[in-house]
């Protein structure tokens, strides 16, 4: 099981979109990072945790699903469309791939936003740490996500389709039920992490609890899929 994790923290760290995606959120929070330290006098009613890490939060919460999805919307789509699924699952469980799958794409975004938050730690002197589980959190429902579609799709043009569908989709909604008084759209937010992003950190677990539900639901879903 490791040595898929492995395999596929290694994947995602070599590729170029990789590198891409990590510059720029790593760029954006260097960026408000030192605009709060720049104009931190104009900034009222904001903690420092918050002016500091804003780039990093806006970062995360409007493009964090879409990066995942851009990067491992074929984790496994793409093993069963090149039928190196077959060989695989003669090693391990399928509910073992699944979980080797998360672990080592959730690696991946624990390096890059421990990147990210450390950068911001050089300019405000100091590491913030709440942030810091916050995107892991919100990223890992991502993750979650991801995996889901990814199970559910036989061709990666399918995942990755669908998965820039739900990227754009599932801020949107969540967003719009702020705005939107409807009950029938009111209990969605409920569903995703963005509603509890600005709560405290016990309610993380929320989101952990409903990323590990998508996890169980695409492990038993990939149980019964043919290959």
């Amino acid at each position: 099981m490791w040595a898929i994790s492995l395999q596929e923290l290694k994947g995602l760290s070599k590729g170029i979109r990789s590198i891409i995606i990590t510059a720029f959120i790593t760029g954006i929070s260097l960026l408000f990072a030192y605009l709060a330290q720049e104009n931190g006098e104009l900034i009222g009613g904001i903690s420092k945790e918050s002016a500091y890490t804003s780039g990093l939060s806006v970062g995360v919460i409007f493009f964090g699903i879409l990066f995942v999805f851009i990067l491992s919307h074929d984790a496994i789509s793409k093993e069963s469309q090149n039928r190196t699924m077959r060989f695989i699952v003669t090693k391990t469980s399928r509910k073992n791939i699944i979980l080797a799958k998360a672990i080592g794409i959730t690696l991946f975004w624990i390096a890059v936003v421990f990147l990210s938050v450390s950068a911001i730690s050089l300019v405000a002197k100091m590491f913030f740490i709440k942030t810091f589980l916050q995107c892991i959190v919100f990223l890992f429902y991502g993750i979650s996500i991801t995996l889901l579609v990814s199970t559910l799709c036989k061709k990666g043009s399918q995942s990755l389709f669908i998965g820039l569908l739900v990227s754009l989709l599932l801020p949107a909604v969540s967003f719009a039920t702020i705005f939107w008084d409807n009950i029938f759209i009111q209990w969605v937010k409920y569903l995703t992490p963005y509603y509890y992003m600005d709560l405290g950190l016990g309610y993380l677990t929320i989101v952990l609890v409903l990323s590990l539900g998508l996890l169980v639901t695409s492990s038993i879903l990939f149980e019964k899929r043919d290959l």
